[in-house]
């Protein structure tokens, strides 16, 4: 009788019927799982990634806010350095001296305010 069965699929359809109860309980478990995700992410959960958001934005508009201080303060120097070479044209200072001021000390004087700034080094000028 046994072998009869296996002969018609009997076996085939016992198998298939365990593989059909054990996906069954696999798809409830994966429901559950997705039921408990849903759970949490409609709680505070979320709220632990905020945290690090609001660093990042902080930390970026830090960045940004030095750039453009930095960019202001060029300016203001570019401006100033430009006064003390009109100034020292203006008081018959010789051409070579006005281009080595100008050059040697107000320009490398930017670069290295510069060059502090981007390194996150505070600047001291040279005395």
């Amino acid at each position: 009788m046994e072998i009869k069965f296996e002969l018609e699929g009997g076996q085939a359809f016992e198998d298939r019927k365990k593989i059909e109860r054990g996906r069954r309980s696999t798809a409830d478990e994966f429901r559950s799982i997705e039921d408990d995700l849903r759970r949490v992410g409609e709680g505070p959960a979320p709220l632990i990634f905020v945290k690090n958001l609001l660093a990042s934005v902080a930390e970026q508009d830090l960045k940004e806010q030095q750039a453009l201080e930095l960019q202001l303060l060029d300016k203001i120097l570019a401006k100033r350095d430009g006064r003390v070479v009109s100034i020292a044209r203006a008081s018959g200072t010789s051409k070579t001296s006005v281009e080595a001021i100008g050059r040697f000390f107000l320009l490398e004087d930017r670069d290295q305010r510069k060059q502090s700034a981007t390194n996150g080094i505070i600047f001291t000028p040279r005395r």
